[in-house]
């Protein structure tokens, strides 16, 4: 009967660590999910405000010709605007690596929301850097 005693008590311990062991592992999991939207929340922020939106709106400007856009931009306007934008673009990029190497999985909404933002200014800064190549090209000739 003492035998009977301790196999249900170890039992029963050992179902209340197992159940201990899976809700610490779901904790664990629904924090790496909400560090990843914040993460992504971040540089999602990090693209769309200060600085790197005052960029933006220098480089769209010039790439799409709004309104009188010659007496809205200077050459240096267009210089820091465009490296201000490449480091968010590569703080972006190191942040999604980070992300991805740390195994948590991005949503897919969470990943198309950065991946707009990330095209358009790597077409935008793709189309800046061919004309500005072009127009050195002809100033040299």
């Amino acid at each position: 009967m003492p035998d009977t005693i301790v196999v249900w008590t170890s039992f029963l311990f050992g179902v209340v660590a197992m159940i201990v062991s899976l809700m610490s592992f779901a904790q664990s999991a629904r924090s790496a999910q909400r560090d990843s939207y914040q993460a992504v929340h971040g540089m999602l922020t990090d693209l769309t405000t200060g600085d790197v939106e005052d960029a933006r709106n220098v480089l769209g400007i010039l790439r799409y010709g709004v309104g009188n856009w010659q007496a809205a931009i200077t050459c240096s306007g267009v210089v820091e605007g465009y490296y201000t934008v490449k480091w968010a673009l590569e703080r972006t990029a190191y942040g999604l690596d980070s992300l991805s190497v740390a195994g948590r999985r991005i949503q897919r909404s969470m990943a198309e929301a950065v991946t707009w933002h990330l095209q358009e200014l790597v077409t935008t800064l793709s189309t800046l850097r061919a004309a500005i190549s072009r127009d050195l090209a002809d100033d040299a000739s």
